[in-house]
């Protein structure tokens, strides 16, 4: 696999075994080429999960089975049943950071290798990702698992559901409980107008707004205690103008982000849990940079770097004590074939106490001393 599993620390509590796990990219899929390596990708509803009898090479390689049942394959044979890579609380063998979470009821897009048992493996340093819990609720704020099944059926030109265009009026989702997952307004087959969708709970997971099936106006996010989470302008589809999102606890303003027309972030401002400003990053379009200034909790500057606002390099940076006196600056030279950088370093009266360039062989050239 080129998406490999580091073990990293070992250790025994009692029955229970700890295990740290480390994934190498790539994080996300495109196209078919970036899925070659799976001999199975499936979206699956799992019917149980249980304590495999497929042996085990090492006491490191912790695995369970899950039987699962095939409702729409895209690369592959159906199967009955898979590996998880990890371990399961449920299952009273390993609790692991490995751990996927597959249970019983739920629906998964799962991605899978034919291991060398002949049956196929999944775990969480591959693509597969929770499409729906047991009360059926999805993730449609960040859309993890919806995203993947929608791009899987793109790639794979699977057909796509099919929004009947005489749809009028307010419609209903339900979950399988028979509470409301999502209400929406339609117009000729459109969305327009107000959409909310639902917690299992019947709380308000997201409020938000379409016209001519574009998201425009405000859309607001709510945690299960019905909290305000993030509070956004969109057009078009993109945000726009100044989106914010909030501290659970105290509903006071985390990030306050201002973007164009366009959808390109312009600023974002980021507070303490108390309400003070922490750090500001305003973006220069027309230069590829964003600065970014952060503060000590009085308010005053405690440093200001300079970065490419396309590969996030840094230009150069300096850093201030609390009485607004210059404590280090550096300035990197990416396009000087012989230099690095450039650094300075003064004591809190003002002093001047270090100034070298570092070159490329690491040499340091002290400046004080010429």
């Amino acid at each position: 696999m080129r998406i490999k599993t580091l073990l990293l620390i070992y250790f025994s509590l009692t029955t229970v075994k700890a295990l740290a796990c480390e994934c190498t990219g790539p994080y996300e899929f495109k196209t078919k080429d970036d899925l070659k390596e799976y001999s199975f990708i499936a979206f699956v509803r799992v019917d149980s999960i249980f304590v495999s009898e497929v042996e085990k090479k090492s006491e490191h390689d912790l695995f369970y089975e899950a039987n699962v049942t095939t409702l729409e394959t895209f690369k592959g044979e159906s199967v009955s049943s898979i590996l998880v890579n990890g371990g399961n609380f449920n299952l009273n063998l390993s609790m692991t950071s490995c751990d996927i979470g597959i249970q019983e009821n739920q629906y998964w897009i799962i991605f899978a290798y034919k291991d060398n048992s002949g049956k196929q493996r999944t775990g969480l340093c591959t693509f597969s990702k929770l499409y729906s819990d047991i009360n059926g609720e999805k993730d449609w704020k960040y859309e993890r698992g919806i995203k993947e099944l929608r791009l899987l059926r793109d790639i794979y030109n699977h057909p796509k559901q099919q929004i009947d265009k005489r749809l009028n009026g307010k419609i209903e989702t339900m979950y399988p409980s028979g509470s409301v997952e999502i209400l929406e307004e339609f117009e000729n087959g459109l969305r327009h107008g107000e959409r909310v969708i639902y917690y299992p709970s019947g709380t308000k997971m997201i409020v938000e707004n379409y016209l001519n099936d574009q998201k425009s106006g405000h859309s607001i996010w709510f945690d299960q205690k019905g909290r305000k989470e993030k509070d956004f302008t969109f057009l078009n589809n993109h945000p726009v103008d100044t989106c914010y999102f909030y501290w659970p606890h105290n509903g006071k303003i985390r990030y306050e982000r201002i973007f164009d027309k366009s959808g390109n972030m312009l600023k974002d401002s980021k507070f303490s849990n108390k309400g003070v400003l922490e750090e500001v990053s305003l973006v220069d379009k027309d230069s590829n940079q964003f600065i970014k200034t952060s503060y000590f909790d009085s308010g005053t500057i405690s440093s200001i770097g300079v970065y490419n606002s396309i590969n996030y390099s840094e230009i150069k940076t300096e850093e201030f004590f609390e009485s607004s006196n210059k404590k280090r600056k550096w300035e990197y030279f990416p396009n000087d074939s012989t230099k690095i950088f450039k650094y300075w370093e003064w004591s809190e009266n003002g002093d001047l106490i270090k100034n070298y360039i570092l070159l490329n062989d690491k040499t340091k050239v002290d400046l004080l001393r010429k």
